[in-house]
């Protein structure tokens, strides 16, 4: 009697740990596609007018993404114990700066990054064998 106590104890505290896993790997995950779409849209923002960055629609929506991601970096950080979740923050300090400046070119070089950056960190918390191993 008291092994198969022990079998279900285990069983269930390994159940419980993998669906906690899943679940923050999957909370993760909506969070950096969320985050990369809202960069996706600034950039095509970005893109109607090269000449004219700085516009106050434009500053609005940067410091806007940027008040967002510091809400959800919060969150993030009792999760994940990374250093990605300050990369992402120097990032868009980066293209608010270039935006400020009305320097497309750099504004939308550090934009590239940052979204490459996003889609690689999202990646390594997904629910793979590479990454559980």
């Amino acid at each position: 009697m008291r092994h198969i106590f022990r079998l279900v104890f285990f069983i269930t505290l390994a159940t419980g740990i993998l669906t906690v896993s899943i679940l923050e790997s999957k909370y993760i995950e909506i969070t950096f596609e969320k985050f990369e779409k809202e960069l996706l849209q600034f950039s095509a923002m970005l893109d109607e007018n090269q000449d004219n960055i700085n516009s106050f629609k434009n500053l609005q929506r940067i410091e806007s993404i940027t008040q967002e991601w510091h809400k959800t970096a919060i969150k993030l950080k009792y999760l994940v114990w990374h250093t990605g979740i300050k990369d992402v923050e120097v990032g868009l300090s980066r293209i608010a700066t270039y935006t400020k400046e009305n320097d497309y070119t750099e504004a939308k070089a550090e934009l590239n990054n940052l979204l490459d950056f996003t889609r690689h960190y999202s990646k390594d918390f997904k629910v793979l064998p590479e990454n559980v191993f």
